[in-house]
């Protein structure tokens, strides 16, 4: 379940980054996040964990 931390992690880092350089509306901030778990989705799919898997 680490990579669902690691996942949340990053998606979280980033909203707050673009959040500090570009007003978005609630609507925004919603497709953004889920542009992003796609994304990520596709990254943890197709890469394997770079550490192994403790659950």
């Amino acid at each position: 379940m680490q990579h669902y931390k690691t996942k949340m992690c990053y998606t979280i880092t980033i909203l707050y980054w673009l959040d500090t350089k570009t007003v978005f509306t609630s609507v925004g901030l919603i497709e953004l996040s889920l542009f992003w778990e796609l994304i990520f989705d596709g990254i943890w799919i197709s890469v394997p964990p770079l550490q192994p898997a403790s659950d």
